[in-house]
């Protein structure tokens, strides 16, 4: 096999591996695929003061199961989209190697540094979610 076979080779392999990570990236997935190895969840304000935190594995299994019935895509341009302050459900999730703010829209869910995502069988129900933290909040 000559070099030039070989370089085409490796783009065409690369090239191939980029379109498939954009597939799975922009595709219909379950809400709860998007957090993976959670370990806790906070509720809260925006500062630490007044943060919920759950560690309980029943619990995170719980809300796992809940975010489970909803699917969503990522959107591809975002722009224009803007948020109230009331109409927004906050909610951090803590993983083993990260940690990450989620907002919950009616219709809509931002993750910051990762992108929006539109809920295709929405409006998500934030009365379960809040329902779910007043469940857990006289445990902690």
């Amino acid at each position: 096999m000559s070099k030039k076979t070989v370089v085409y080779l490796i783009i065409v392999v690369l090239a191939i591996g980029l379109l498939l990570s954009k597939y799975y990236e922009y595709k219909e997935k379950s809400l709860d695929e998007l957090f993976t190895n959670v370990k806790s969840i906070s509720f809260g304000s925006l500062n630490d003061d007044d943060k919920l935190t759950i560690d309980k594995k029943e619990a995170i299994d719980e809300l796992k199961m809940f975010l489970s019935q909803y699917q969503v895509k990522k959107i591809k341009d975002p722009k224009g989209i803007v948020y109230s302050e009331e109409a927004v459900f906050r909610m951090n999730i803590h993983t083993k190697n990260k940690s990450l703010m989620v907002f919950f829209d009616k219709d809509r869910i931002h993750i910051p540094g990762i992108g929006y995502y539109n809920v295709l069988n929405g409006p998500i129900d934030k009365g379960r979610l809040q329902s779910f933290l007043e469940k857990y909040v006289g445990e902690n």
